[in-house]
């Protein structure tokens, strides 16, 4: 019997949520729904709490309260990390508080707008300059690292801004996870040390919903790029790939390893796009997250044959439905 109650509780949805380091018996125990997504990139994660005050005893946090969540079930919970609220609303009858947060790892400046110029530097380099303005530390990809850059105008933009237009141009992912500026090659599933994350196998549930489409009139076979010969007002052409179905990429390059590594990164990306997946787990996962790489099994064999990488997740917990989770994702290559 002492077991069954272990059970019980150990596939009972659980979180741990504190505000500025305080946990509220108050405010947990009233608690109606938690939802948040997270996102690849530079769109923060969102956080979600909905709060029943019929009772009138929820005190209203303050805008810019730091909030820690963990969800998970029983007494495995995963850390979700730190939000900062940014919007609090108080709706009734019946009273409801909701309130916004975003995640905690952006600082304001980082977003804010500036002009520049960055020449005759490496990849990491650049990076390593932003972080070093933010006293973030960072990490470059070694594939990234050794990219000359060669003139990058930052005009009137952000350096969020500016890094996710290099980030676009090398198809990887600029982002900020736990204090660390990261600039990793996109769909590897990176942790923000730079390791390897593992990967999640998920097997098809009772009640799990999907949604999966391929597209084969968008495939191409190869891209083509441009690039200047040196000391000569000509052009030259680099394939990446095999004849057929080309796509030409209309930036003419200044030598001949820009026009390859462009072409290269632009093939992954269009490969990577050829199929995509939203899957609705009955039974929430909140090991899942941006960036995790997956496996899936018990789905049709098409599905179940390719390595994917999640793009965006959602965890949404409540007292009627339990702890549910939605995402996206594309091909790995």
């Amino acid at each position: 019997m002492i077991l069954d109650a272990l059970d019980n509780f150990n596939n009972k949805p659980n979180y741990f949520l504190t505000i500025n380091d305080a946990n509220s018996l108050t405010l947990n125990n009233h608690i109606m729904e938690i939802s948040l997504t997270e996102n690849r990139g530079f769109d923060a994660d969102t956080l979600r709490i909905t709060v029943d005050d019929s009772l009138g005893n929820i005190i209203l946090p303050n805008r810019d309260a730091e909030i820690t969540l963990k969800l998970g079930f029983g007494m495995l919970l995963v850390d979700k990390g730190k939000f900062i609220v940014d919007a609090v609303a108080h709706s009734g009858p019946p009273d409801v508080i909701t309130i916004g947060a975003h995640s905690a790892d952006f600082k304001k400046e980082f977003l804010e707008r500036k002009s520049k110029l960055y020449d005759a530097m490496t990849l990491e380099e650049l990076v390593q300059k932003i972080a070093a303005q933010y006293e973030y530390e960072y990490v470059v990809a070694d594939s990234l690292k050794s990219i000359a850059i060669k003139g990058k105008q930052q005009a009137d933009e952000s350096d969020a801004n500016l890094l996710t237009r290099l980030a676009e141009d090398y198809d990887a992912v600029a982002t900020i996870k736990m204090g660390k500026l990261l600039f990793l090659e996109r769909g590897t599933g990176k942790t923000a040390s730079g390791q390897q994350m593992p990967t999640i196998t998920h097997h098809r549930s009772e009640g799990d919903k999907h949604s999966y489409s391929v597209n084969d009139r968008d495939h191409y076979t190869g891209v083509e790029a441009r690039y200047l010969l040196p000391g000569k007002a000509r052009r030259k052409k680099t394939l990446v790939g095999k004849e057929g179905r080309v796509h030409r990429l209309r930036t003419v390059f200044v030598d001949e390893e820009q026009a390859k590594l462009a072409a290269e990164k632009e093939l992954l990306k269009l490969n990577r796009g050829k199929a995509s997946l939203t899957v609705s787990l009955a039974r929430g996962n909140p090991n899942l997250t941006a960036e995790s790489p997956l496996k899936l099994a018990g789905f049709k064999s098409e599905l179940d044959a390719e390595n994917w990488i999640v793009v965006t997740t959602t965890h949404n917990l409540t007292s009627g439905n339990g702890l549910v989770t939605e995402f996206q994702g594309e091909v790995k290559i």
